[in-house]
């Protein structure tokens, strides 16, 4: 699995929505949410769930166990992770910075069964902090796609 070469996705970004995978993850102390301040367009600075796009061949499951390691540094496995919904994204901005390309995800929403302990993340270079939040961003929480959360 690789990454898509930057002309062939802004091409993919023009045509079709994009298919990715957003995570619920508590904090087993606090047992608040778990967000990232994300780098990138769109939601540049913005604090939003954990997520990625899922690669070719991948199944939904093992994607969010790849992306919980690769943004969160943390190993969930696939076992504890349950479906909580959908939520659709549509943004004018991009990760080209290009007025004449939009961005449109569906986004399949995962949460951990599993609480975990925030000392512990290891975030990547797509994010640059996590923060404690006692509410999902909006985009998820009024979606009417999205299956109440297990109480904490």
């Amino acid at each position: 699995m690789s990454f898509i070469e930057n002309t062939l996705y802004k091409q993919i970004l023009k045509s079709i929505p994009v298919l990715t995978i957003d995570l619920i993850v508590l904090d087993s102390n606090t047992k608040k949410y778990i967000l990232v301040k994300r780098n990138n367009p769109p939601l540049q600075n913005e604090a939003m769930t954990p997520g990625g796009r899922i690669f070719k061949n991948e199944n939904a499951v093992s994607a969010a166990v790849r992306i919980c390691k690769q943004e969160l540094g943390l190993d969930i496995p696939q076992l504890n992770w349950g479906f909580m919904g959908f939520f659709e994204g549509m943004w004018s901005e991009n990760i080209f910075e290009d007025p004449a390309v939009s961005t449109h995800t569906l986004s399949v929403v995962f949460y951990s069964r599993l609480l975990v302990d925030s000392s512990k993340v290891v975030l990547d270079s797509q994010s640059s902090e996590f923060i404690l939040s006692d509410k999902l961003p909006s985009i998820i929480s009024q979606s009417s796609y999205i299956i109440p959360t297990p109480s904490k």
